[in-house]
């Protein structure tokens, strides 16, 4: 899969530029800034690689956390006068990503007590005083994860007495909350599978939440002890997940997010697919999946220009073309995240379904082939030159060989009585191992490095 990289640069640079000394909104033109998008902005940042605009955001963010009161530790919703849990969860989970040494600020330790204490029955509602529902649920049990998974990292580095007994307390009152969260998610489940609704009075599937939930409980799974079956996730996506996306691959402006039922209320697709590809790919999910392409291709070819700026777009119902600065972000981060996952593939795996007719429809294999016939050549032009230098080090040798002996030659009683003079010549076949040795290493070094770029 290839992404225009001028494209992928000017929406790095877009980005970028939004985040460097503000909060930025939904849309570009947003004069009010949301803690959650800018935190999502900053994640992706991070995981491009622009990691000192990514932390800058970050700091930037903590500033505007409510710092007394009831909700110390939380932080507004976009175009809320209360204390949000979305904003609170995103604002946690990217700033540990970013940074897991945050956990040592106070203001991250904040969060997670406020988190902890608004918990109602296990769950969380978008702000402290709505109903637990399993979307919000999951993704505060990610933020929740992705704290203790800091916690684990800053107890191997040297620490203060005081910054001990700090993250002890800090890992008692966290696990507690962890543990809470995976019971309501396994109590919600609408069956025997991995399945949740939008909310509690639904017994419907709702795809977003059941996306999110595969993905928290997994993670809870690498943090603790497993709870899901590997069957269970599979059949999930491929009975119910992929069967609901793939259908809605022609979608237009104005078309429903799907669900699995048709009572479920209506979300556009164009708001979650970029998203979507990110946890699908965190699912494991083969890249080359239909699905996955599907969603690749959406992203192709669904970016927009706004002035400057380029991103992907959403669906406000005035302005179709505007950009959508989360659905840009998740857009990049999947890019990232898909990139990512080809490379770590091997090379006979990658061109054995490049090349298949099914794939070959929906992709430019052309462009492929290229690339490989690059790779290969490469390949073979180093061969060659090592064979060369390998050949002229072998004549070389010969010639010092006969050369030293010449000088040398005045009878075998001569040589057996003065032998320290032949010391020269094995420090000097010695040395010749060696430079074989090495440039073995190199060779196998470039063959390696060829193979492994040839999609990059």
């Amino acid at each position: 899969m290839s992404f225009d990289l001028e494209i992928e640069k000017m929406i790095v640079k877009t980005l970028s530029n939004l985040v460097r000394d503000r909060l930025v909104g939904q849309t570009i033109a947003d004069t009010l800034g949301s803690v959650t998008v800018t935190s999502e902005i900053a994640y992706c940042l991070w995981e491009y690689g622009e990691k000192n605009i990514a932390k800058s955001a970050i700091d930037r963010i903590l500033e505007y956390q409510i710092s007394s009161g009831e909700d110390s530790g939380a932080f507004l919703g976009f175009g809320l006068k209360q204390a949000s849990t979305w904003a609170t969860i995103n604002a946690l989970r990217f700033s540990l990503a970013v940074d897991p040494f945050l956990l040592l600020d106070h203001r991250i330790e904040l969060c997670v007590r406020w988190l902890s204490k608004i918990q109602k029955n296990g769950g969380w509602g978008l702000v402290k005083e709505s109903s637990p529902r399993c979307f919000y649920t999951a993704h505060c049990l990610l933020a929740l994860l992705q704290t203790y998974q800091s916690l684990q990292t800053i107890k191997q580095s040297k620490l203060n007495s005081f910054q001990v007994k700090k993250l002890m307390d800090l890992e008692s009152t966290l696990t507690k909350s962890i543990k809470k969260a995976r019971v309501f998610l396994l109590k919600r489940r609408t069956g025997s599978l991995p399945l949740w609704s939008k909310d509690m009075n639904s017994s419907n599937v709702c795809v977003l939440s059941t996306l999110i939930g595969l993905l928290a409980l997994i993670k809870y799974g690498s943090c603790f002890k497993p709870v899901l079956k590997r069957e269970d996730i599979e059949k999930v996506y491929f009975d119910y997940i992929k069967p609901a996306l793939i259908a809605f691959k022609d979608f237009k402006l104005g078309e429903a997010w799907p669900r699995i039922e048709e009572t479920m209320p209506v979300f556009s697709i164009h708001f979650h697919t970029p998203a979507s590809l990110f946890m699908v790919l965190e699912l494991g999910v083969d890249p080359w999946d239909d699905l996955c392409l599907e969603m690749f291709a959406w992203l192709q070819n669904n970016y927009v220009r706004e002035g400057q700026y380029v991103g992907w777009k959403g669906t406000p119902s005035n302005s179709p073309e505007k950009i959508l600065l989360w659905a840009t972000a998740y857009g990049l981060v999947s890019l990232i995240q898909l990139r990512k996952v080809l490379e770590n593939k091997s090379r006979d795996e990658i061109l054995d379904k490049i090349f298949t007719p099914p794939t070959a429809e929906r992709i430019n294999s052309n462009v492929y082939r290229e690339r490989i016939e690059k790779c290969e050549e490469k390949i073979r032009n180093v061969v060659k030159t090592k064979n060369r230098l390998k050949i002229l080090v072998v004549i070389l040798i010969a010639i010092l060989l006969v050369t030293y002996l010449n000088f040398l030659w005045v009878g075998w009683l001569w040589i057996v009585s003065n032998w320290q003079f032949m010391a020269p010549l094995f420090a000097f076949l010695s040395a010749a191992s060696i430079l074989y040795t090495y440039l073995r290493k190199r060779k196998k070094e470039a063959r390696s490095k060829s193979r492994s770029r040839y999609l990059t």
